[in-house]
Order: structure tokens, then sequence, then C-alpha cells
């Protein structure tokens, strides 16, 4: 696989020039900071340039991830033998039409919350401070305090991983918990249905919510949000880690973090064996003790053994 990389990685180099690197670290774009080379790493500049490659990596059979500002993903420390695609500056547009609001994949979800409130727009205050992307909150359905940004999209764009253009509606039913029943997607952009508020009402929800996050979990260090998800919606993953007496648990440098305990915070010198390790150790204790099993919310990206 490798060879033939180099042949992908030369052909694709002739093609789009600097935008494809090759053995690029993925350390440098994860919230995390930590993991391996990806043997293939390229932005595109457009639309019909990420086409292109979608189509291009299918074909070939060549794994691809397409990956946003890495605040859900833990990569292997061996990195990943195939290519990412780094939606970055130029999948960056805001729109506004009265309420509706067109949002690209790689607009930060606090700089549309900043944007949607400076216009006096409703609805975006509780996804203050999620470090993600749109595209990432798309795929993950990201929300926090009771909301989840699937309450206000009403079309998403994007790209099927055969190629095909899509531009679709999306029904309650295409949401589940943390995520979108079509994983297939990559999405481009979403228009979003907000509310007319008050401005000061809106400026006060944001700080309080902003206040809120910044007591109740790790803001500022090396984390990559929730680890797992909430077995049901009336059951926290943290309590129950928490109630197990795991905050402060650490396998190398990663350690359960001590205000949150759904969160897991890479210190410098960890590695993604640490991490991962510490998220297997979790799942153990949690499953012996309760019976529960918790399942990942973050991706994880290559391989890891136990």
């Amino acid at each position: 696989m490798e060879r033939y990389l180099d042949k992908v990685y030369r052909e694709l180099r002739s093609r789009f020039g600097e935008a494809v690197q090759k053995d690029v670290s993925l350390s440098r774009y994860t919230s995390f900071g930590v993991g391996g080379p990806a043997s293939i790493f390229v932005t595109p500049s457009s639309e019909s340039h990420l086409l292109f490659l979608v189509k291009f990596f299918t074909r070939e059979q060549i794994p691809f991830f397409v990956l946003g500002r890495g605040t859900n993903i833990l990569v292997s420390d061996s990195g990943f033998d195939g290519a990412v695609i780094s939606l970055g500056e130029d999948f960056k547009e805001i729109s506004f039409e009265a309420n509706l609001v067109w949002a690209s994949s790689s607009v930060p979800l606090q700089h549309l919350v900043e944007q949607t409130s400076m216009r006096s727009l409703t609805g975006f205050e509780a996804l203050t401070g999620i470090p993600g992307s749109v595209g990432g909150a798309l795929k993950m359905n990201a929300g926090a305090w009771g909301f989840s940004i699937s309450q206000f999209v009403r079309r998403i764009v994007g790209l099927r991983k055969n190629g095909e253009s899509i531009s679709i509606t999306p029904k309650e039913s295409d949401w589940t918990y943390r995520g979108f029943v079509h994983n297939d997607i990559i999405f481009t952009k979403a228009l979003f249905e907000l509310q007319p508020g008050k401005a000061d009402e809106i400026k006060t929800a944001i700080a309080e919510y902003s206040a809120r996050r910044h007591k109740s979990q790790p803001v500022g260090e090396r984390s990559a949000g929730c680890v797992f998800k909430n077995p049901e919606p009336d059951m926290p993953a943290a309590k129950i880690i928490d109630q197990l007496g795991l905050k402060g648990e650490r396998i190398g440098e990663a350690y359960v973090s001590s205000k949150h305990a759904n969160f897991i915070v890479a210190h410098p010198g960890a590695t993604a064996r640490d991490i991962y390790l510490l998220m297997r150790k979790i799942q153990k204790i949690v499953r012996d003790k309760t019976g529960i099993y918790l399942e990942p919310e973050i991706i994880l990206l290559g391989e890891f053994e136990e």
C-alpha cells in the first residue's frame, strides 16, 4: 500500500501542487495534540476539487477521512495509512437571509454563534464554547445542555462517498443521538433556521453557557470533548464514571479530568496509546461494575492495539 500511495501522491501533487502533502503529522490538526502521520494530506480549494478527490480515492480504493477541526478524534500513534482531506479556509463562508443562515462546513461553531448573535438571532447560544466546526457538528449532531444542532437544520448540501452530490431536507428520523444516519455523507454546507431574539437576552445566555462550560469542563486543556456517549438520555456517562471514582485515573500522561469525568486530558508527553488504553480501562471497569457498555463518542482513526 505504501509504495502505491507514493505513486498516488506524485500523481495528485502534479495535478494540485502544494495542496497535496506527504506524511503530514496529524498531531498538529487535532485537539488532543497526539497522533502519527497521514500518508497523504490534501487541502481542497473548492467543492469541485473535493468532488474529484472523493471520486478518485473511492475509485482507487484508497481509505480516506475528511478532517474538520480535529476536536472529536483520536489518531493512532502510527498515523493513518491513507488520505486525509482537510477542509480549510475555502469552506468557511456564512451568509444570512432574514433568520436563515447558510454556513459552510469549516466554519467554527463559536464563530457561528458570534455571527448569529450579532444579528440578534437566537437558538445557537447553547453551542457556545464547543470547539468543533459546522461539518463535524452535523456529523456528530453536536449539542449541549439539552440542545442539538439538528433542531435548527433545514437543508444539507454535500457529497456521498461515491461522488454523488446531494442537497436534502433532513427528517427528524435522520438524526440520532450524536449522529446522522446517512454516515456516508460529506457535509459541505447547511441551512439553519433560527428565530429573532432580543440582543441583551442572547448576550446574557451566551455568557451563562460560557461560564457553565468553564466551571464544569477542562477548557483550554488538550482534550476532545466527551469521550463516551451517554448510555441513556437520563444516564450521563460522566456520572457513571465519576461514581466509580475514576476522576484523576491515568495511564502515562493521559488523565481523566478532575472537572468532568467524561473528558480525558492529554498532558505533555501523552501518546494516543495512553489515551486509548485509558478509554479501554474505563470501559472495562464500568462494564465489570455496572454491566453498562460505554460507546465511544470520539472517532478512532488508524490502528490501535490493546
